[in-house]
């Protein structure tokens, strides 16, 4: 699964008259539906808007780390969007949990190639 996010302007409104659905276009719409088609699975795709908005939220963005990804460019509306993949910041605390794990498991391994070896 893959999430593209994007901020900005649409317009919403109800379609038919035997069967009602509600639905949103524009070029907003459009936007985030390119974020979402060029991420990368099991990842959040965002919209430089979106990540100035963020950016914009201190206690936000410092949960978050962005690392550019691709300029998307939509020629229905003639504009490039450079995108970000977004994910959380590990925390020292984590990382040092991780480290430990893997240093504990490397352990454990190499504790069963010696009896297996004698």
């Amino acid at each position: 699964m893959r999430i593209g996010i994007h901020t900005g302007k649409v317009v919403a409104g109800i379609i038919g008259s035997k069967v009602v659905r509600y639905d949103i276009f524009g070029e907003g719409v459009l936007i985030a539906n390119k974020m979402e088609s060029n991420g990368e699975p099991g990842k959040v795709c965002i919209s430089k808007d979106t990540k100035d908005l963020l950016e914009g939220e201190p206690d936000i963005c410092r949960q978050y780390e962005f690392e550019e990804h691709n300029l998307v460019k939509l020629t229905s509306i003639r504009k490039d969007i450079q995108s970000y993949i977004v994910s959380p910041v590990v925390e020292e605390e984590e990382s040092e949990i991780s480290m430990f794990e893997e240093s504990e498991e490397n352990s454990m391994e190499e504790s069963e190639e010696e009896e297996d070896d004698s």
